[in-house]
């Protein structure tokens, strides 16, 4: 066979393999519902549990429990869907996990018999229980509900973070800074300690650090160090810095970085659900005001 007409056969079995995947999921379950295949990466091995059994298990981590319930009720959602959304495209993880543990990959999880709360349990699995089996979609589809702690005042567009837009991951206002620990972060660093980090030599003293372009939400772009000119992204990583939602000022020697939230800014931000809920409005009001175009769906299980 030739390679063209190999590749065209591996990306067709590769897309029956998720459709089959698809109607899987969407098929009437009975008892507990969807199992689910985990893999728990400290402890290197693959776990199979119950869909909704392992979303307690996410809010817990993911949310402060204590959280207003709407707002609790929103991230259950937006868990089940995003495990969805995996399922759909496949999984990348050892064992044939469907989704795993790491944050930087996939979503938190802690089991819940690790708490030493019961009662910010029994809460979180309210939530999990009364939004069973919904999901956010677009189009017929789940959708990449990504979350993130804080976006200090508007949410980030999916362009402004990965380079391709999202029709339902667009910058919104946002009023998390009414309750959010995030809306100042403020990092004091020297000219020389930054010169070390970014390897610029002796040129920072000479050349400003600044901001030299920003999103439409006015996160920052690019930004130039001495002489070097890097993206926000690997500033904001360099630096340990909470978003690239920031200003910078020099006095002297010293550079000032003041950060306004947490996380990578797109899709629902939880401090804004929980503004959100706390100010009355219920968790489908939450999803849509994040994810707009939207709508909730309820798997038959």
């Amino acid at each position: 066979m030739r390679p063209k007409k190999l590749i065209i056969s591996v990306l067709i079995i590769g897309i029956m393999a998720a459709c089959l995947i698809a109607q899987e999921w969407l098929k009437p379950k009975p008892g507990p519902g969807p199992i689910i295949s985990l893999y728990l990466s400290q402890e290197k091995k693959t776990v199979t549990l119950p869909l909704e059994e392992y979303l307690v298990g996410v809010v817990l981590a993911e949310m402060p429990a204590s959280f207003n319930l709407e707002a609790l009720k929103a991230q259950a959602v937006c868990a089940r869907t995003y495990t969805l959304y995996k399922a759909y495209s496949g999984n990348t993880h050892p064992g044939r996990a469907i989704v795993c543990d790491d944050i930087h990959h996939c979503q938190a999880y802690r089991h819940p018999g690790h708490s030493e709360n019961n009662n910010l349990v029994r809460r979180v699995v309210r939530a999990v229980n009364q939004t069973r089996g919904e999901v956010v979609t677009y189009h017929g589809k789940p959708i990449n509900a990504v979350y993130h702690s804080s976006c200090g005042g508007r949410t980030a567009a999916a362009e402004e973070v990965w380079g391709h837009p999202v029709p339902y991951l667009v910058s919104t206002v946002c009023s998390c800074n009414l309750c959010s620990p995030y809306r100042l972060t403020v990092r004091k660093l020297t000219k020389q300690e930054i010169a070390q980090i970014f390897n610029t030599g002796k040129t920072v003293d000479r050349t400003p650090v600044e901001v030299i372009s920003r999103t439409s939400s006015g996160r920052a772009r690019q930004l130039r160090v001495g002489e070097r000119v890097i993206s926000a992204a690997v500033f904001r990583q360099s630096l340990s810095l909470p978003s690239t939602a920031l200003m910078i000022q020099q006095h002297q020697d010293q550079v000032v970085i003041s950060c306004s939230g947490n996380g990578h800014g797109v899709g629902l931000c939880q401090y804004g659900a929980q503004t959100l809920a706390t100010a009355g409005y219920d968790y489908r009001h939450i999803l849509a005001h994040y994810y707009p175009g939207t709508e909730l769906y309820r798997l038959q299980y």
